[in-house]
């Protein structure tokens, strides 16, 4: 929800390709992380961890969602 609003001003400043391409990268390289946590034994670690890895996950998610939404309209 909040990073909706935080995409939404940068969109006009990085540009529509720049943004999708890496709200992209963000959700593809947090997934990759986030299936790699079972690897850290420590049970804080691993919940700090996995609550840092899905908060880049929901701006990367939040990037692709509005980013499509304005190329659609457009």
């Amino acid at each position: 929800m909040f990073g909706s609003a935080i995409v939404g001003k940068c969109l006009p400043i990085f540009g529509h390709r720049n943004v999708l391409l890496f709200g992209i990268f963000a959700l593809s390289t947090s997934n990759i992380i986030f299936g790699m946590l079972h690897f850290i034994d420590n049970y804080i670690c691993f919940t700090v961890f996995c609550f840092g890895v899905k908060i880049f996950d929901a701006f990367g998610k939040s990037m692709i969602m509005i980013t499509s939404f304005s190329l659609i309209m457009n």
